[in-house]
């Protein structure tokens, strides 16, 4: 038998991972919206296939796990997104003009601009609302130029409410003329996942229950959800995602089946997981 990652480069998408399922009848497809794989230990491409785990959106937001995620994704399994997050706002002008070039060379593979954002926590900690929003219009315009998806990291802090941060933030999108936005580890009330609603934008919740977040999964229609892990901030990896849509198929009384197949199906539509074509990566 050739080596596993010889098997993944030869096979086409869906007989990939056919041999790593014992019994693919009696499993269930699961996706995992955001996740950091550059950063999560012992979870690999074979691991997430013998867990029926085929879509794991990966995440870079600064320089380095840039380049990371895209050394490490596959697009069998793990399909990049690639950003500078508001974290990094205080990156230079020349390092931000090479991740975006980074991120435009890599256009073909990348499935979405991700995570960029808004943290108003961190101007507490000497990264300016301003300089972040200018970052963050930065990678929006890229999400509008590519015609991809934008996953996106909203906190609020002091005075600031989540329902400002979230304006601020669908502000920038309105004016760069973005359709398609994901907002990850959604901490808002049911107000702000109307307004997510009306935009047609979608969330993802991780494995962290509270009755806050069954209210809110239960205000916004199962095609607005997406699960995630936030690996390994909050779950240890993708693998954990399966909690996450237990909380769903809770909140909406449904089963945990039907939970999974929609969360996949609404997961693999948003980042175009299915007609994605799969270049080899170009790391610069």
């Amino acid at each position: 038998m050739p080596p596993f990652s010889q098997m993944i480069s030869n096979k086409n998408f869906n007989e990939r991972y056919e041999a790593f399922l014992p019994d693919q009848k009696s499993r269930i497809e699961l996706a995992d919206a955001h996740a950091h794989m550059d950063a999560v230990a012992n979870c690999t491409t074979k691991d997430l296939i013998a867990n029926s785990i085929l879509t794991v959106i990966s995440n870079g937001g600064t320089p380095d796990s840039n380049a990371a995620t895209l050394k490490l994704s596959d697009n069998c399994c793990i399909f990049p997104a690639l950003a500078i997050g508001p974290d990094s706002a205080l990156i230079s002008e020349e390092e931000l003009q090479k991740s975006i070039e980074l991120i435009k060379a890599n256009s073909g593979k990348i499935v979405a601009i991700g995570e960029a954002g808004i943290d108003y926590t961190l101007a507490e900690h000497g990264i300016s609302i301003e300089k972040q929003k200018y970052i963050f219009t930065k990678m929006a315009m890229l999400a509008s130029e590519l015609s991809i998806p934008i996953s996106i990291h909203c906190r609020e802090a002091g005075q600031i409410t989540y329902s400002e941060a979230l304006a601020s933030i669908i502000n920038i999108l309105k004016d760069c003329n973005v359709e398609k936005a994901h907002f990850h580890f959604f901490n808002g009330g049911i107000d702000d996942v109307k307004e997510i609603e009306r935009n047609n934008y979608f969330i993802s919740v991780p494995p962290l229950r509270s009755a806050k977040r069954m209210r809110v999964l239960s205000a916004i229609p199962i095609q607005n959800i997406m699960a995630e892990t936030d690996a390994p901030a909050v779950g240890k990896s993708p693998l954990d995602v399966k909690f996450s849509v237990q909380l769903i198929a809770e909140a909406k009384h449904i089963s945990y089946e039907d939970a999974c197949r929609a969360i996949t199906e609404n997961t693999k539509a948003f980042f175009n997981i299915e007609t994605k074509k799969k270049p080899m990566l170009r790391n610069y």
